[in-house]
């Protein structure tokens, strides 16, 4: 979430520069983060683990690395413990279920059916 948070405070950074029109290199090396609409005093906390304490050091920082997928595949090429996409249709309601609100269901391609679990999404369900 911190991470996420983090990523969402970058484009805040760039809507809030954008808007005032006031971004050059080395202007905002002392702006603090904290003029941003949007981040507190947790997501401050959050970003000077990472060393931003400024606006310019927050637009500067990029992530170490991307994660890529290939095209969708069929459920029934899927390997164990291989990250990929597939494109399935819902055949049965997500469930949410257990105190880790486990969330369950079944999604179908044309060659197969999988069974989905995830945790602590139960948003999911809607």
């Amino acid at each position: 979430m911190g991470l996420l948070r983090c990523c969402n405070s970058v484009a805040a950074a760039a809507s809030f520069l954008i808007r005032h029109k006031t971004y050059q290199r080395g202007t905002m090396t002392n702006l603090n983060v904290r003029s941003i609409k949007g981040i507190g005093e947790k997501t401050q906390k959050l970003l000077k683990k990472l060393n931003i304490e400024t606006v310019d050091q927050l637009m500067h920082h990029y992530p170490r690395c991307y994660i890529t997928y290939p095209d969708p595949i069929a459920i029934k090429d899927l390997d164990p413990g291989r990250r990929c996409i597939i494109c399935a249709r819902l055949i049965a309601p997500v469930r949410v279920s257990g105190r880790k609100k486990v969330c369950t269901t079944l999604v179908k391609d044309a060659s197969g059916t999988l069974f989905l679990r995830w945790f602590h999404m139960p948003y999911l369900s809607r």
